[in-house]
């Protein structure tokens, strides 16, 4: 991972809703946004951060709310545009339907 400050590893599968570590980096990226702080979210892998569409959705729109880039490292794709959000929900889709 390049420039990560903060790194919060989860053991939990994409399938399980209940995940702390992903509640914890996601809390904290809000609360540095707040601050000013530009912050981004990395992560491997899409199907790693969540494996049901909706979520994923729900995800992105709450982390654009607060200004905060989302980056998967595997599939190279960043939220900070359209096309970029759009590909994230298609990939999203597929991991649903694997």
């Amino acid at each position: 991972m390049k420039n990560c400050d903060i790194i919060f590893s989860e053991k939990q599968s994409g399938n399980n809703d209940n995940r702390h570590e992903l509640t914890n980096a996601i809390f904290l990226a809000k609360q540095l946004s707040r601050q000013n702080i530009f912050v981004t979210l990395q992560i491997y892998k899409l199907d790693r951060l969540t494996r049901k569409m909706l979520m994923l959705a729900n995800i992105i729109d709450e982390l654009n709310q607060h200004n905060i880039n989302l980056i998967s490292i595997q599939e190279n794709i960043e939220t900070d545009s359209l096309t970029g959000r759009l590909l994230c929900l298609v990939l999203g889709y597929v991991a649903e339907i694997e």
